[in-house]
């Protein structure tokens, strides 16, 4: 119970008059549902159901969750997209890698090739005759 001084307004002679103030806080009475309600002379600073505290959380929560699971959904994403750049860096260079081999190859198989190539003019090789 608070006291008469939170209870009564004070007359412009500093005295308690019989006029009642608005409450200061909210009152609850336990209902039939077992939940708590605010009563009739309930503050309009402190008015609402606990239905709707209990929404105003439930969204608080629900913003929350969504902000995380979009924080973790980009992380996946950033992490995904790294990998797959990751795998095609490397292909890349195989594929490089593949070619210069190719390439040294090359001059290792040019003077086989000219050889051949002048046994082929030549007139002996040419007819058929050793």
């Amino acid at each position: 119970m608070l006291p008469p001084a939170l209870r009564y307004r004070i007359g412009s002679d500093g005295e308690l008059t019989t006029t009642r103030t608005e409450p200061i806080a909210q009152t609850r009475a336990p209902a039939r549902t077992g939940r708590t309600t605010p009563s009739s002379n309930s503050s309009p600073a402190c008015s609402g159901s606990v239905r709707q505290l209990r929404r105003r959380e439930q969204q608080r929560r629900n913003r929350r969750l969504f902000a995380f699971s979009c924080f973790r959904g980009g992380r996946m994403v950033l992490t995904t997209s790294l990998a797959a750049y990751a795998l095609l860096q490397r292909a890349a260079a195989q594929r490089q890698t593949q070619r210069a081999e190719a390439e040294a190859q090359t001059p290792r198989r040019r003077p086989g090739f000219l050889v051949d190539l002048f046994k082929i003019s030549d007139p002996g090789e040419a007819r058929g005759t050793p």
